[in-house]
Protein backbone atom coordinates (compact mmCIF):
# COMPACT_ATOMS: atom_id res chain seq x y z
CA UNK A 1 0.00 0.00 0.00
CA UNK A 2 2.84 2.39 0.69
CA UNK A 3 4.31 1.37 -2.61
CA UNK A 4 1.22 2.79 -4.12
CA UNK A 5 0.81 5.87 -2.13
CA UNK A 6 4.58 6.67 -2.94
CA UNK A 7 3.85 6.35 -7.24
CA UNK A 8 0.47 8.27 -6.74
CA UNK A 9 1.98 11.06 -5.10
CA UNK A 10 5.26 11.02 -7.31
CA UNK A 11 2.78 11.45 -9.84
CA UNK A 12 1.27 14.09 -8.66
CA UNK A 13 4.79 16.14 -8.10
CA UNK A 14 5.77 15.17 -11.90
CA UNK A 15 2.54 16.37 -13.67
CA UNK A 16 2.77 19.43 -11.33
CA UNK A 17 6.09 20.51 -13.29
CA UNK A 18 5.16 19.35 -16.64
CA UNK A 19 4.76 21.54 -19.52
CA UNK A 20 1.37 23.04 -20.07
CA UNK A 21 -0.54 20.21 -22.51
CA UNK A 22 -4.01 19.14 -24.16
CA UNK A 23 -6.79 21.42 -23.36
CA UNK A 24 -4.85 23.49 -20.23
CA UNK A 25 -2.49 24.74 -23.00
CA UNK A 26 -5.05 24.86 -25.68
CA UNK A 27 -6.81 27.41 -23.36
CA UNK A 28 -3.77 29.66 -22.77
CA UNK A 29 -2.86 29.69 -26.54
CA UNK A 30 -6.27 31.09 -27.25
CA UNK A 31 -6.69 33.84 -24.51
CA UNK A 32 -2.94 34.77 -24.55
CA UNK A 33 -3.23 35.32 -28.01
CA UNK A 34 -6.25 37.01 -28.11
CA UNK A 35 -5.14 39.59 -25.77
CA UNK A 36 -1.81 40.19 -27.18
CA UNK A 37 -3.77 41.10 -30.59
CA UNK A 38 -6.06 43.22 -28.46
CA UNK A 39 -3.31 45.23 -27.16
CA UNK A 40 -1.12 45.02 -30.51
CA UNK A 41 -3.80 46.27 -32.38
CA UNK A 42 -4.73 49.51 -29.78
CA UNK A 43 -0.89 50.52 -30.54
CA UNK A 44 -0.05 53.02 -32.52
CA UNK A 45 3.41 52.00 -34.45
CA UNK A 46 1.15 49.25 -35.31
CA UNK A 47 -1.21 50.80 -37.32
CA UNK A 48 0.22 49.51 -40.68
CA UNK A 49 0.84 46.06 -39.45
CA UNK A 50 -1.63 43.77 -41.27
CA UNK A 51 -4.51 41.84 -38.77
CA UNK A 52 -2.54 38.48 -40.42
CA UNK A 53 0.98 39.54 -39.25
CA UNK A 54 -0.28 40.33 -35.61
CA UNK A 55 -2.52 37.06 -35.30
CA UNK A 56 0.82 35.42 -36.28
CA UNK A 57 2.81 37.49 -33.99
CA UNK A 58 0.70 36.97 -30.88
CA UNK A 59 0.26 33.37 -31.73
CA UNK A 60 4.26 32.83 -31.42
CA UNK A 61 4.43 34.89 -28.90
CA UNK A 62 1.98 32.79 -26.51
CA UNK A 63 3.51 29.52 -27.43
CA UNK A 64 6.67 31.00 -26.06
CA UNK A 65 5.48 31.61 -22.87
CA UNK A 66 3.04 28.69 -22.67
CA UNK A 67 6.26 26.34 -23.30
CA UNK A 68 7.82 28.42 -20.10
CA UNK A 69 4.64 27.48 -18.01
CA UNK A 70 3.49 24.42 -15.99
CA UNK A 71 0.50 23.14 -14.59
CA UNK A 72 0.88 24.44 -11.23
CA UNK A 73 2.27 28.17 -12.23
CA UNK A 74 -0.85 28.35 -14.85
CA UNK A 75 -2.83 27.88 -12.05
CA UNK A 76 -0.98 29.88 -9.34
CA UNK A 77 -1.60 32.69 -12.05
CA UNK A 78 -5.08 31.60 -13.18
CA UNK A 79 -5.86 32.11 -8.99
CA UNK A 80 -3.76 35.10 -8.65
CA UNK A 81 -1.80 33.81 -6.59
CA UNK A 82 1.40 34.88 -8.83
CA UNK A 83 1.58 37.04 -11.63
CA UNK A 84 3.28 37.04 -15.02
CA UNK A 85 6.63 37.41 -15.38
CA UNK A 86 6.92 39.89 -17.43
CA UNK A 87 10.11 39.33 -18.77
CA UNK A 88 8.26 36.26 -20.35
CA UNK A 89 6.65 38.76 -22.91
CA UNK A 90 10.04 40.25 -23.40
CA UNK A 91 11.85 37.13 -24.42
CA UNK A 92 8.78 35.69 -26.68
CA UNK A 93 9.04 39.23 -28.44
CA UNK A 94 12.96 39.01 -28.88
CA UNK A 95 12.10 35.19 -30.17
CA UNK A 96 9.36 35.75 -32.16
CA UNK A 97 11.30 38.84 -34.03
CA UNK A 98 14.27 36.83 -34.28
CA UNK A 99 12.86 33.62 -35.86
CA UNK A 100 10.31 35.02 -38.08
CA UNK A 101 11.20 37.74 -39.92
CA UNK A 102 7.12 38.35 -41.12
CA UNK A 103 7.39 40.18 -37.79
Amino acid sequence: MKKIVFIVSLFIQITSFAQLVGNERNGFISSSSNACYRTQRQGSPNVNISDNTLHQYCNCAANYVADILNHQLAIDIENGVQKMNPLWGQMAQKYCQINYSKY
